[in-house]
């Protein structure tokens, strides 16, 4: 993850643009704070590629706070990860399932690997290795009925009902229904993607404090579309 001396260097380099924001030391101390508090748990690598495409862009000022360089750091993230455009996501779809093999990750792969049956922890561990790969990006199980290739792609289509469900007679409105929703789950996505750990572990804290209460049927809706309640 950036250290605080790497966040100087990335605005030492953001210091030369236009309205720029650090005219005095009192200023300084105030950004350099700022930044390593929203971009420090991201590794250096990332801010580095987040910076050289900011400044590529037709963005010739200082950016406007930190969260500009951590959503393109997150953003190059998920072009990583291979996420399809929404193009390329009905593409899959017109193409239909195909059978998969699994994918998995480095950590997956350690993980199996000091898997002992005859261990006393095993079925622990055969839990922790289920819930790494159902919260994992890289991770595909081997698809017994069918994948078009991108788990998020397979979400959407899950959600619409089924591929019988999307395809009527409008092929037009059917594209467009499908993009919709495809657009509008990956903009979930990056934001979780994107969401601070401290964040993160608070929206994850059953105790944590209360400043509202969501709608029953609102809940219900959720609960049957496979949202979290």
């Amino acid at each position: 993850m950036a250290t605080q001396q790497e966040i100087n260097t990335l605005l030492e380099l953001l210091s030369t643009l236009p309205n720029c924001p650090i005219t005095t030391t009192e200023t300084r101390d105030l950004v350099r704070s700022m930044y390593f508090a929203a971009l420090g748990d991201i590794p250096f690598q990332w801010l580095q590629a987040a910076y050289l495409q900011y400044i590529g862009q037709d963005k010739p000022f200082f950016p406007a706070n930190p969260g500009t360089l951590r959503e393109i750091a997150f953003d190059l993230e998920m072009t990583a990860q291979g996420v399809p455009t929404a193009s390329q996501a009905w593409a899959m779809v017109l193409r239909g399932p195909q059978m998969i093999e699994a994918r998995i990750c480095e950590t997956n792969a350690a993980m199996r690997e000091t898997l002992d049956p005859t261990a006393r922890d095993y079925f622990l561990r055969l839990g922790d290795l289920d819930k790494h790969e159902k919260s994992c990006d890289v991770c595909m199980p081997t698809s017994k009925s069918g994948s078009y290739g991108s788990k998020i792609v397979d979400e959407v289509v899950k959600l619409m009902g089924g591929r019988d469900v999307i395809f009527t007679d409008n092929a037009t409105a059917d594209r467009a229904r499908f993009l919709d929703a495809y657009r509008e789950m990956v903009l979930i996505e990056r934001k979780r993607l994107q969401m601070h750990p401290k964040v993160a572990e608070l929206i994850g804290d059953p105790d944590r404090p209360r400043i509202g209460q969501v709608a029953e049927g609102i809940r219900l809706l959720a609960g049957q579309m496979g949202g979290a309640p």
